[in-house]
C-alpha cells in the first residue's frame, strides 16, 4: 500500500453513493497505528507490525461529496476487526 496507489472496491459499499464494485480511487493518506513504534513519516518506505488504522481513499466519482476535515470524494477506510 503506498500513497498514489491506484485502488478499485470489490464490494457493493453504498451503491447510492456509486460505492460498488468496479469504482475506483487514489490512496491520499495513510494513517499509521498508534502501538506502531518508529513510525516516520519523513521516510518513503515503512515496514508495518499494525495494519493501518485508516485510509484516506479519493474516489474517482462519488455522491459522498465533502466530508467535514477531509477534501471532496475523500473517504476513510477503517480497519473492521
Amino acid at each position: 500500500m503506498a500513497i498514489g496507489c491506484k485502488v478499485p472496491i470489490t464490494m457493493n459499499i453504498d451503491t447510492n453513493m456509486e460505492m460498488c464494485n468496479g469504482a475506483r480511487g487514489e490512496v491520499v493518506q495513510i494513517w499509521v497505528d498508534p502501538q506502531e513504534e518508529g513510525a516516520n513519516e519523513e521516510t518513503s518506505v515503512q515496514e508495518m507490525q499494525y495494519p493501518p488504522s485508516c485510509i484516506l481513499i479519493k474516489m474517482d466519482q462519488t455522491w459522498e461529496g465533502q466530508l467535514e476535515g477531509l477534501e471532496e470524494n475523500t473517504i476513510p477506510l477503517f480497519l473492521i476487526t
